[in-house]
């Protein structure tokens, strides 16, 4: 499990006291809406790779396939993406 500690300044703090009955859980509840959708969008690559490859089986559960998904060869997660297109950028800027 992992944790994450946000800091905000008091004031902003504030704002998000007065228009938030509880900002903690509106957080939290913001961070699982946009987990529920990529998974969802992992869940539907994943399915295709694996369907459009040579693989005989495939995970029954959704944690199967995540599973499956994030142990791929040449997986990258959005950063090692992100970084990965920059690079490419820079050493050819018509990219």
């Amino acid at each position: 499990m992992k944790t994450i500690t946000l800091e905000f300044e008091d004031i902003d703090w504030q704002i998000l006291e007065d228009g938030i009955v509880d900002p903690v859980g509106w957080i939290q509840n913001v961070a699982n809406v946009k987990m529920g959708k990529v998974k969802k969008q992992i869940l539907i690559k994943e399915q295709a790779r694996l369907l459009s490859s040579e693989a005989e089986t495939m995970p029954a559960s959704v944690d199967g396939l995540v599973e499956s998904y994030f142990t791929q060869d040449g997986y990258m997660n959005a950063a090692e993406r992100s970084a990965a297109v920059s690079a490419a950028e820079e050493e050819d800027p018509t990219f």
